[in-house]
């Protein structure tokens, strides 16, 4: 049994064409059963707004590799998938390439903890559809246990590359905390948003929010502040708000200042001022204020840097760990080729038994309990006639638990390797 990948991703293909090979739950379904019914296929199907990918394990795998290069090349449409788009990649290739993929170091950003919870749902869609076997069921359970470890040996996860987030954090540091600070918090887009989220968990003494010119765009919105005990300031009262905060934030979409130097003022107090807006919401003057320190993007920027070079590192002490548990699990697949043999002769010594027991009893009446007893006695020397074969077989390596497969199929007539 072969095992191997097909598929495009984010490295290979751009937006138009991962969003023309993206597969619905129902389409992944149906991709799935057919693998099953016309070749006896295992198959998962991973299918993301980065990766598009379709796992088998299947003995007559050049034909499914083609069935499954027709689907992409059908769904890609006129013209097809352009060249170097699609990738395939088998056996220790494609072992290595699941376990990368769910601990974040095939994404676009490494590290990140989103993929692992989508192949664990695509793993589960495949199960429900009885389309991910022995091969696969262990593919994946290993991949997910090595992302696993990944993430907490290495911590690749936890060097943050978010602009919200290090924005709030890089404040955290520099204000030796927040607890007992009074923020105040520009602009409620999406930046302004995470910011907020970041900005709450470090629980200081009081938050307020300046949604901007026009104020807030819906009731919602404000309900939302109003829930989480958020007060609302309007913009022309900004000044105001600014003087009695310690902790500055502003993220808006203008294209002018929106904190000017000469506005502000002097200040007898510290106030920290994370500036996360292209273009800068505050006047770069303000940061020659005394008691005024202002940070920008370009702060974020190099913590950012220094972060994803960090986690490429990681990552490259990560690619050991991949590498070892691929060789595991194929070392282990390579040892399933001795299962349909040992199923055989499992299935020859129920036969002796049930032809064994038919004899006895015709030629001898026993009651019920001496049955079973007899019963046991065959299927205990049975098994024991067999058990050490059994064992040695499972111990070997690949080629020499194929090799000595076969010479048990072929002493015992098994018809297990007929073709090979």
């Amino acid at each position: 049994m072969e095992i191997g990948v097909m598929g495009v991703s984010h490295k290979t293909a751009n937006s138009e064409i991962r969003e023309k090979a993206a597969f619905t739950q129902s389409a992944a379904r149906k991709a799935m059963e057919k693998l099953s019914a016309s070749f006896g296929a295992e198959s998962v199907i991973i299918s993301t707004c980065n990766r598009s990918e379709f796992y088998y394990a299947a003995s007559d795998w050049e034909r499914v590799q083609s069935e499954i290069e027709k689907m992409y090349e059908g769904m890609a449409g006129e013209g097809g998938m352009p060249s170097g788009s699609l990738y395939k990649k088998t056996g220790t290739d494609a072992a290595e390439h699941l376990m990368r993929v769910a601990a974040g170091l095939d994404s676009m950003v490494i590290g990140e903890d989103q993929i692992l919870s989508q192949v664990k749902s695509a793993h589960a869609l495949a199960l429900e559809c009885k389309s991910s076997g022995k091969a696969l069921n262990r593919l994946f359970m290993n991949s997910v246990s090595c992302a696993r470890h990944i993430k907490s040996t290495l911590g690749i996860s936890t060097l943050p590359l978010s602009v919200a987030y290090i924005g709030v954090k890089l404040l955290v540091e520099k204000a030796g905390g927040l607890a007992g600070k009074r923020a105040l918090l520009i602009g409620l887009g999406d930046t302004g948003r995470l910011s907020l989220e970041h900005l709450l968990a470090e629980k200081p003494l009081s938050v307020e929010v300046v949604a901007g010119r026009k104020g807030l765009s819906n009731r919602e919105s404000s309900d939302w502040l109003v829930e989480m005990g958020i007060s609302t300031v309007a913009y022309e009262d900004r000044y105001e708000a600014i003087s009695r905060c310690d902790v500055l934030i502003c993220a808006t979409s203008s294209p002018h200042h929106v904190v000017e130097a000469k506005e502000l003022g002097s200040r007898e107090k510290r106030l920290l001022i994370m500036d996360m807006a292209i273009p800068r919401d505050v006047d770069p003057i303000v940061g020659s204020i005394e008691n005024v320190e202002l940070y920008c993007m370009d702060d974020i920027s190099e913590i950012a840097r220094s972060n994803e070079a960090c986690r490429a590192q990681l990552a490259a002490e990560a690619s050991d760990i991949v590498n070892k548990r691929a060789g595991e699990y194929m070392r282990w697949l390579a040892r399933t080729c001795v299962d349909p043999v040992i199923g055989s002769l499992n299935s020859r010594c129920a036969a002796i038994k049930e032809e064994t027991l038919g004899y006895i009893t015709r030629k001898v009446e026993l009651n019920e309990r001496e049955l079973r007893v007899v019963e046991k006695m065959i299927s205990s020397s049975l098994k024991k006639l067999i058990r050490e074969p059994v064992q040695k077989l499972k111990e070997l390596d690949g080629n020499e638990a194929k090799k000595y497969a076969c010479m048990l199929d072929d002493i015992f007539s098994l018809g297990c390797c007929e073709g090979e």
